[in-house]
């Protein structure tokens, strides 16, 4: 914590940001330019690689979501996430599926719904105490708590073929500006403290923006 509070102090995270590559050279994008499966793209060149992608297990196993693997150096962790877009309205059923296929306890949210009047994610939850169905998955929310900085939700998840429920809690960060960064370290500090307390060893985060 205390390497990634300098690094915002000084920059240096966002100039490791900046060097990252924008696309892997070698790797092939075809299924999520096929025809049935464009308009569940949100950006046109935000696509997932064939090799990474996560396949529903469902009719339709397309989703924009790719399998990230993040090596920690001289150490044996090795943090899984799952890289999605913000759900559009026809893809939160997808979502959801998503969710339960993998077996995801920890949802991380990097936007705001909207910004500047514009739309940046579709709600793909209900407001608490209600309860929405998508697809075959009814989700409730149990609980809402805002800070400043984030707002923690604890959902339930409810497969209404199986009556199987899977507990979700989803940690939403709304002091992020669409084009910049946060105005407070701290409090997006306080909010990587609150993930790594939810987070579940061996287990696989879902992280979003828009």
């Amino acid at each position: 914590m205390e390497q990634l509070a300098k690094g915002l102090e000084t920059g240096v995270v966002l100039i490791q940001f900046e060097q990252l590559y924008r696309k892997k050279p070698g790797l092939a994008i075809t299924c999520a330019k096929t025809g049935q499966n464009m308009d569940k793209n949100r950006y046109k060149d935000v696509l997932p690689y064939d090799a990474t992608r996560v396949l529903l297990q469902d009719i339709e196993d397309y989703i924009n979501a790719s399998y990230v693997n993040m090596e920690i150096p001289s150490s044996n962790i090795v943090n899984k996430y799952i890289a999605t877009q913000g759900p559009l309205p026809h893809t939160c059923a997808h979502f959801w599926q998503m969710v339960w296929d993998n077996r995801l306890s920890l949802v991380i949210m990097l936007t705001t719904l909207t910004e500047r009047g514009r739309t940046k994610c579709h709600q793909y939850w209900p407001d608490p105490p209600e309860l929405m169905e998508y697809g075959k998955f009814r989700v409730k929310c149990n609980s809402e708590d805002c800070t400043i900085a984030y707002v923690f939700r604890e959902m339930m998840i409810t497969n209404t073929e199986t009556g199987e429920e899977l507990p979700v809690s989803h940690l939403q960060y709304v002091a992020w500006p669409d084009h910049g960064v946060p105005d407070e370290s701290s409090d997006f500090l306080e909010f990587v403290n609150c993930v790594r307390q939810k987070r579940i060893e061996n287990q696989a985060i879902l992280v979003h923006c828009r």
